[in-house]
């Protein structure tokens, strides 16, 4: 019964694992985009609400 239980632990830890390689390879990903203007300037304007000094932003108020 002892076995039963440490192989579903051992499958638990294994899942966790491979979802902590997955939040790396992503992290990994964004850093090296780290030097992307473009990228930076995206965010800057989706997360931000930045833009341009002579950039006009239009918003529909309707949000369609």
């Amino acid at each position: 019964m002892e076995i039963v239980s440490k192989q579903e632990e051992l499958q638990m830890v294994i899942q966790q694992c491979e979802e902590q390689r997955i939040s790396n390879k992503e992290i990994k990903r964004q850093i090296s985009l780290g030097d992307d203007q473009t990228y930076l300037a995206r965010i800057a304007r989706d997360k931000l609400g930045m833009g341009y000094s002579d950039e006009h932003v239009f918003r529909d108020a309707a949000g369609s």
